[in-house]
C-alpha cells in the first residue's frame, strides 16, 4: 500500500487521481494509499518514467472498469519541468500535461487535465498557479496564487436544492473533486513570525457566486519531535452559495459557519 502524489497544486489537485488532499485539509502529513504497483526508472539525464497499477474490487473480483493504469514521464527543459501523463483511471481515459517555469524569483506552475468519460465529450479541469518567497527583515514570507478550473463543475446552482450532475457527483464520492462549481481563485500566504512559530492562511474564492473560505493557522514547532497547530476555517457568502451554505432539501441547509481545530502532533 502506497500514496502517490501527481501534479502541481497548491490548493485544488485536478491531476492528483489517487486520494488528493482536500484544499482545507488541517493534517496533511500522512496521505492516504492504495494497493497498487509502481515502476520507476530514473534515466541518466535526470528524467524519470513512472508506471502505476491500481486494482479495485467490485462485487468481490477485481474489476478492469474499476482500476487505474497510469504512465507518467517528468522531465526537463533548459530550467523548466515538463511531466506528461497517461491514463485508464475507473472507465476515463485521462491526459495530463505539467509545466513548471522560473520567472526571476517566482515559480509558475501549471497542470491540464483531459477527461475523456464514456461515450461523451473530453472535460478539461486546469490549474494555473504561481509562488515568491521573500524576506521581511529577518523573517522569510511566501505568498502564492492559484486559479482552478473545473470542468466537471456547474455554473449556477439551484437556490431550491443541490442536485450534483452524475458525472460531478460520482467524482465528489469518490473524494477527486471537492467542490461543485466551475471556477475558483485561491490566495495565500505564510509568515515566520519567530524561528518556532508560524503562520499560514488561504482565501479560497468562488467566482460564480463570489462565496470564500477564509482558513488560517499558527504552527507552533518547539522541536524535532512535536507540532502543535491551532486555526480557524471561515465561511463567508449568503445562504445557496456554495461557501455560504448549500441547500439539499427544502428544510436542510450543508456548509457555511465557523469552525476551529486544534491538532497536537508528537514523532516517535
Amino acid at each position: 500500500r502506497q500514496a502517490v502524489s501527481w501534479g502541481s497544486g497548491r490548493v485544488f489537485q485536478p491531476l492528483d487521481l489517487f486520494n488528493p488532499f482536500g484544499p482545507t485539509a488541517v493534517d496533511r502529513d500522512y496521505k492516504p494509499g492504495d494497493d497498487l504497483i509502481l515502476v520507476e526508472r530514473l534515466f541518466p539525464n535526470g528524467s524519470d518514467l513512472q508506471v502505476l497499477t491500481v486494482g479495485r474490487r467490485r462485487d468481490g473480483s477485481v474489476r478492469g472498469n474499476e482500476s487505474s493504469y497510469a504512465l507518467k514521464w517528468h522531465g526537463y527543459m533548459g530550467d523548466s519541468e515538463v511531466e506528461m501523463l497517461g491514463a485508464r483511471h475507473v472507465g476515463d481515459d485521462i491526459l495530463g500535461l505539467m509545466l513548471r517555469i522560473p520567472v526571476g524569483s517566482a515559480l509558475i506552475r501549471s497542470d491540464i487535465a483531459a477527461a475523456h468519460v464514456g461515450e461523451s465529450d473530453w472535460y478539461v479541469s486546469a490549474i494555473l498557479n504561481a509562488d515568491y518567497s521573500f524576506s521581511v527583515g529577518d523573517r522569510s514570507a511566501y505568498v502564492f496564487g492559484e486559479y482552478f478550473h473545473n470542468a466537471f463543475g456547474m455554473d449556477r446552482l439551484d437556490p431550491m436544492g443541490i442536485q450534483l450532475p452524475d458525472e460531478l457527483a460520482v467524482r465528489v464520492a469518490r473524494g477527486e473533486l471537492f467542490n461543485v462549481m466551475q471556477d475558483y481563485l485561491a490566495l495565500g500566504f505564510q509568515y515566520q513570525w519567530h524561528p518556532i512559530l508560524g503562520q499560514t492562511a488561504t482565501l479560497i474564492t468562488n467566482l460564480h457566486d463570489k462565496s470564500h473560505i477564509f482558513q488560517t493557522q499558527v504552527d507552533f514547532n518547539p522541536g524535532d519531535h512535536s507540532r502543535l497547530q491551532i486555526g480557524v476555517v471561515a465561511s463567508i457568502g449568503q445562504s445557496g452559495d456554495e461557501f455560504g451554505g448549500l441547500p439539499v432539501l427544502p428544510d436542510l441547509t450543508v456548509g457555511g459557519g465557523v469552525s476551529g481545530f486544534m491538532r497536537w502532533v508528537y514523532y516517535l
